[in-house]
């Protein structure tokens, strides 16, 4: 999403990753996965707390995290080192 701040990107995100969830649910999976990246720490927990609020019992199914801790689950999979400058 783009748009200046306050215009309401991390609520249109949460709505959406709680669409995805209830439609993965309507489609048979027991577990849906969503994730939601953004750039800062404090972003990530601003949006953490919306989808803890719209989804319920549900939040577990969305993870919330920064795009360098993105980043590092990649590589750490990868089995590489992650060295952020």
């Amino acid at each position: 999403l783009k748009g200046g701040p306050g215009s309401g990107k991390s609520v249109v995100a949460a709505y959406r990753a709680r669409n995805l969830v209830r439609g993965l649910r309507a489609l048979g999976h027991d577990r849906p996965h969503v994730l939601l990246t953004t750039f800062t720490n404090a972003l990530a927990n601003t949006l953490r707390h919306l989808v803890d609020r719209l989804l319920g019992d549900d939040a577990d199914c969305v993870d919330v995290i920064t795009s360098d801790q993105l980043v590092k689950r990649i590589l750490t999979e990868a089995g590489r080192e992650y060295r952020p400058k």
